[in-house]
């Protein structure tokens, strides 16, 4: 080292920092200044190292909790080279909620140091029993303290998700907050012990982790959370709703239709929407079982009697039905039969009928915006007795209003149909044809286009809302709906819809946004990398679908997009990309920083030594390590000063199954031969 020069006075202190190349490090004490009374907040890591450097020693930390969850508390003892130890802390854990006065026996705590398989480490899993403060205890087994006390904590909590209910299909992101998380935790979600499923963990902070959410039947479910490399877990109870909810509800809001003859479809779908209790709330990705009699198919089954859909964005669910025989056909809708019982159902009623020449138009009724153009398909069908009619004529005519139907005459092909488009040229009022049998234009069927103002226009989200991915995936693409402002609304076909893409780097947003959040940040500077506008036209059921871009960056990102029509309320998402897992800096390891030796401290007779037994001597230089020098431990072998009795009063319980047992070898006991690994 280089010299070190001092100029001293006669009766004057001097005091110099010494620096030396990889000499120990006396980590910081993160419990400083903190006692029963004046906890410390708890970092917001939830990991931490600290020492229990003077005889009597205690650290104490509080934080927020939750009722219904559980956590862990680890700490393991360091020796002075940062590596786990039996020889030195037989570290303690002991937990009340803050609001208990000195001298409250803990209700949750560890009767034994050592309490686990893995070196050096104790462990204390509690159960939450309210929301309420609480104080966390570390203490020596025996009340002793010294400063190579050194220990390394840190506690596992999930406190809160966002959002707490998702979509039973699966795949939707939910936030999750707490302390202590780090890369290589599971996640899993489970209602009971036996029926878990993993989530897939997209990123991982030691205060959040966001993932996505594995397909589960509807139902209100656990989160779970597991540690492998030190068995810590913390449970979050009854906090997650996958689809439908024990008190949702299910309406019927379209399915009327008059008869309609064997082997048409019925002119109106069946729609149905499910919300929460309060009627208002839609809920997206519930589970609806369909089911029709007498022959019918659905076209939400692919033709099928009877088949499991799920809601979308908006809380709907529709099927199309097509007439199997003559008589009433019932379609029935079920709102997750798997999952609650009795489930919640609603129903239908179409009459199927049958004559020697039926006509049925599909779809006879259409919305479009007004000043479109564009062209419209109409598919007629012809029968007999529920026969298919082939090579007969029809005749395509319009009565009120302007536009153009091509071919006008048209024969049915093999199966009975008969298809003709009608262009619109600038839509200005409402339009109004028929299709007839020729010759004698006897039956006929009328088909209408009604014009839909653009101040009455809605816009609903349908899926792809909900997106969270890392970078190399692909977000799936956005899908909307519009609507007239009919109760109960109508799809809008020819809507120009507005996408405005950004592209941002990412800012200090929450990474999972929940319905209801307008999407766009509100940080004054961000970073744009790009953006596109981008103009699609609803198709006949209203809907408009973007694939989502992310200008062909390969780095974290945020795509933030805007969509509106006419005058309606705009739609804004926020889509974030986020960075490849890699492993949590600074995170929980188990190990503090990497201590060098510990250096003497040479006194002079008479010297006094320096307050609280502990003296330090550091400054910080570039590739420089600080020593620490060490005086007067004191050892005593006094119960500790944690007072470690159970207390049932306390909103706290202890959730720990190992019952403290140690491993042959680990635990030491007060007498035992201390290590010599100080020099005093």
């Amino acid at each position: 080292m280089q010299p070190v020069v001092m100029t001293v006075t006669r009766g004057s202190d001097l005091q110099q920092d010494i620096l030396m190349n990889g000499s120990a490090v006396d980590t910081p004490d993160a419990s400083v200044p903190a006692s029963f009374s004046a906890p410390r907040a708890l970092p917001k890591t939830g990991d931490w190292t600290g020492e229990l450097g003077r005889y009597g020693d205690d650290d104490y930390f509080w934080l927020n909790g939750q009722t219904n969850r559980t956590l862990t508390v680890e700490v393991t003892a360091l020796d002075d080279t940062g590596q786990p130890t039996v020889g030195k802390l037989q570290p303690v854990i002991g937990m009340w909620s803050l609001a208990a006065p000195p001298g409250t026996p803990p209700p949750a705590y560890t009767s034994s140091s050592l309490n686990t398989s893995s070196l050096g480490l104790t462990q204390l899993n509690a159960q939450l029993l309210s929301s309420t403060q609480f104080r966390i205890g570390v203490a020596d087994l025996r009340g002793d303290g010294r400063p190579d006390f050194r220990y390394h904590a840190r506690v596992l909590y999930g406190d809160s998700v966002t959002p707490n209910r998702v979509s039973a299909r699966g795949g939707m992101p939910i936030l999750l907050t707490g302390y202590g998380f780090k890369t290589g935790m599971t996640m899993t979600v489970d209602s009971t012990a036996s029926v878990s499923t993993s989530a897939t963990l997209l990123s991982v902070s030691p205060g959040e982790l966001v993932a996505t959410t594995p397909p589960t039947a509807d139902s209100v479910q656990n989160i779970s959370l597991t540690d492998p490399a030190t068995g810590a877990s913390s449970t979050l109870t009854g906090v997650l709703t996958f689809g439908a909810g024990p008190n949702d509800t299910i309406r019927l809001v379209q399915g009327a239709n008059s008869a309609t003859p064997v082997g048409a479809e019925a002119a109106y779908p069946v729609r149905v929407t499910v919300s929460s209790s309060d009627g208002l709330t839609a809920v997206n990705g519930a589970t609806v079982q369909w089911s029709a009699t007498n022959g019918a198919g659905l076209s939400a089954c692919n033709g099928a009697a009877t088949c499991y859909a799920f809601t979308d964005e908006s809380g709907q669910v529709e099927t199309r039905v097509s007439i199997g025989a003559v008589g009433t056909t019932t379609i029935t809708a079920v709102l997750a039969p798997a999952s609650y019982s009795p489930p919640k159902t609603v129903q239908v009623s179409i009459n199927g009928t049958s004559s020697a020449k039926d006509l049925a138009l599909f779809s006879p009724k259409v919305w479009v915006i007004q000043g479109a153009t564009l062209d419209i398909p109409f598919t007629a069908r012809l029968l007999a007795n529920g026969v298919p009619q082939s090579a007969q004529a029809l005749n395509w005519n319009i009565g009120i209003g302007s536009g153009t139907l091509s071919p006008a005459a048209v024969t049915t092909d093999g199966a009975g149909y008969a298809r003709s488009t009608l262009h619109l040229n600038r839509l200005a009022g409402d339009v109004q044809g028929t299709v007839c049998v020729a010759p004698g234009n006897a039956p006929c069927q009328t088909f209408y286009v009604i014009q839909v103002l653009p101040s009455a226009l809605k816009l609903q989200r349908v899926s792809g809302s909900f997106q969270t991915i890392r970078v190399g995936q692909t977000f799936q693409p956005i899908s909307i709906r519009v609507t007239n402002s009919a109760t109960p609304p109508n799809p809008v076909m020819g809507v120009p819809v507005s996408f405005q893409s950004m592209i941002f780097l990412p800012d200090a947003d929450e990474p999972v946004e929940i319905t209801g959040d307008d999407g766009s940040s509100q940080h004054a500077m961000k970073v744009l990398l790009g953006s596109s506008l981008v103009t699609l036209v609803t198709d006949s059921n209203g809907l408009a679908s973007l694939p989502v871009s992310t200008g062909g960056f390969s780095r974290p990102l945020e795509v933030e997009i805007t969509a509106s029509a006419g005058t309606g309320t705009p739609l804004q998402f926020e889509l974030p990309m986020l960075p490849a897992i890699t492993p949590t800096p600074g995170g929980s390891t188990g190990r503090a920083r990497r201590p060098g030796r510990v250096m003497e401290q040479r006194i002079r007779p008479g010297d006094a030594p320096r307050p609280q037994a502990q003296r330090e001597i550091s400054e910080e230089l570039p590739s420089r390590t600080p020593i620490s020098l060490f005086v007067d431990e004191i050892v005593d072998c006094r119960p500790n000063s944690l007072n470690f009795a159970k207390n049932q009063s306390e909103p706290v319980a202890r959730a720990d199954a190992k019952k403290d047992a140690s491993p042959a070898g680990q635990k030491r006991e007060c007498d035992t031969e201390r290590s010599d690994d100080t020099q005093k």
